[in-house]
């Protein structure tokens, strides 16, 4: 069986956490961010979870969301890959 390492995941991936946001990673909070600091995150989504503008683009708001299953608490959220 192989494994993915973490950090070549693409941008745009979303992934459950608990603990502080790694690098390369931000918290899934809806936030806009812009365009031009983030270009691989913005090709990956695009203005699917909102348009923010002309140089900004929204990441999605995941928070209160948690998996169908498994256990959840409220120090875990979701994280996106820049």
């Amino acid at each position: 069986m192989s494994t993915i390492s973490f950090d070549s995941l693409p941008p745009g991936t979303l992934y459950p956490w608990s603990g502080p946001v790694p690098a390369g990673w931000l918290p899934c909070d809806g936030r806009a961010l812009p365009r031009f600091k983030f270009p691989a995150l913005h090709r990956a989504v695009g203005n699917t979870y909102g348009d923010a503008g002309v140089l900004d683009f929204k990441i999605p708001d995941m928070r209160g969301r948690y998996p169908e299953n498994g256990e959840w608490t409220e120090a875990h959220k979701y994280i996106i890959k820049t």
